[in-house]
């Protein structure tokens, strides 16, 4: 269940606004080299790290900055050779991806023909192809003779996987996949300083005959990547910027101009009551995730009572009800989806949990009302969407209908998706499958969910 419901801002038309605007910030006029970031480049960096908080939660702050070394690259560190396959094990790690899903090939191009004089620009480019079993990552061959090209273009398609397989909504809209879209995703994942290191590089090589020049500059200008890395300084409460040191003076003086730009126009992400609220609702679902729904409930009615962002008051809403869903309490949790839905009628996830709740009810027309919501929408979780479907045709006695939508709730469910083995247990308990029953009855124990451990110890106690 997507508990968190957001919208990307449109990538494309920041591209086009921070290569060819220049609305500056009012408050402010550019100062010899370090020009402040534009009012509309502002923008678009706070709605996506509000996007980012949603998605994700706030950052690590234990993980701060993510810096080339042995303590975030173990593996890297502990061969005399930088190679791919070290890399992606610790990628993998500070990602929290799986390594054994991701693979690589090498590729050559004219770069790799002897003889054959180039000048190549901006060649820090891999290529990821998702398959079956994971992802294949496209490495052009030259990239392995340059560290520095090879770590920067790994980071980027591991930040690409990332966003795929963090169930973040995105899906693969070719715009929220761009250079500038990355960059920023990266620095808000800890990657800034790598990315500031790496702004502007060059350098050629030469076998006494022939000589390779290459250069690279990032697509992000400065002023955009360190008044994102400031914001993100602040979101962590980051004191300590030792690693100032190992970046280029220009970068240096540009970061601390935009950490004192904050200090004297603090961004409202960085206002402390919502951060406040913003770690009780990350403390709700970790308590959920625990099946302390009261607990859980009681951090959400706190963060109401803190928050006056809109957006923040519509999830907390959809959130509580569905812990009530969750604990019994459906009359309750009717009360906060109403809310969240009176906030934003097209809150997908809050009408699909409500048509849920009045199917549990027997209130199908009701049920069938807000399932039309749903899908109505275009952005809600279609997996829970189709097990819903499948229960309002359950309740209705008709059982085909309800077997072909459980079916595609299973074959589109690519995470878990709560109470689908248990309601479909339930479903097959009634048609006195008893034997099938109980195999998915039992799926839904290993999840932990206390509604199938309640039916299954009442089962228990029937022998």
């Amino acid at each position: 269940m997507k508990l968190f419901g957001f919208e990307f801002g449109n990538t494309s038309k920041k591209e086009k606004s921070i290569k060819e605007e220049n609305q500056e910030v009012p408050f402010e006029q550019k100062v010899g080299k370090f020009p402040v970031i534009t009012e509309a480049d502002k923008e678009w960096v706070e709605m996506s790290f509000k996007s980012f908080i949603e998605a994700y939660g706030l950052p690590k702050k234990e993980n701060a900055q993510v810096l080339f070394n042995k303590n975030f690259f173990p593996k890297s560190f502990s061969a005399d050779k930088l190679t791919v396959p070290n890399l992606i094990e610790d990628l993998s790690s500070l990602l929290e991806l799986d390594a054994n899903k991701i693979d690589f090939v090498l590729e050559k191009d004219i770069s790799d023909a002897y003889g054959i004089p180039y000048s190549a620009e901006n060649i820090n480019s891999s290529e990821t192809m998702i398959t079956e079993d994971g992802y294949i990552i496209c490495i052009p061959n030259e990239l392995t003779k340059r560290p520095n090209g090879l770590l920067l273009s790994l980071i980027k398609e591991f930040i690409r996987i990332r966003l795929i397989e963090g169930n973040s909504g995105i899906e693969q809209e070719d715009d929220l996949y761009s250079e500038l879209f990355i960059y920023l995703t990266g620095i808000y994942f800890g990657f800034g300083v790598i990315f500031c290191q790496s702004i502007i590089s060059g350098g050629y090589s030469t076998d006494g005959m022939w000589e390779t020049k290459w250069s690279y500059v990032s697509p992000m200008p400065k002023e955009v990547m360190t008044y994102s890395l400031a914001l993100y300084c602040g979101l962590i409460e980051e004191e300590n910027f030792d690693w100032k040191e190992t970046v280029h003076p220009t970068i240096k003086l540009q970061f601390e101009k935009a950490m004192q730009f904050l200090e004297k126009y603090s961004s409202s992400l960085l206002n402390p009551t919502e951060l406040k609220a913003i770690r009780l609702i990350e403390k709700s679902y970790q308590e959920y995730e625990k099946n302390k729904f009261e607990f859980s409930i009681s951090l959400l009615q706190e963060s109401l009572t803190l928050t006056n962002d809109s957006i923040t008051q519509i999830d907390i809403y959809n959130n509580i009800g569905y812990f009530q869903m969750r604990n019994g309490d459906f009359e309750k949790s009717i009360i906060n989806f109403e809310k969240a839905i009176e906030l934003e009628p097209r809150f997908g996830n809050a009408n699909d949990n409500l048509a849920y709740v009045y199917v549990k009810l027997g209130h199908l027309e009701k049920a069938k009302h807000y399932l039309e919501e749903a899908i109505a929408t275009e952005n809600n979780e279609l997996p829970y969407h189709y097990r819903n479907v499948a229960l309002y045709y359950a309740a209705k006695a008709e059982t085909e209908k309800a077997e072909e939508y459980f079916d595609m709730a299973f074959r589109e469910a690519e995470l878990p998706v709560d109470l689908l083995e248990f309601d479909y247990a339930l479903f097959l308990f009634n048609q006195n499958k008893e034997e099938e029953a109980m195999k998915y009855l039992k799926l839904a124990v290993d999840k932990n969910e206390p509604e199938a451990i309640a039916k299954m110890k009442e089962l228990d106690s029937l022998l």
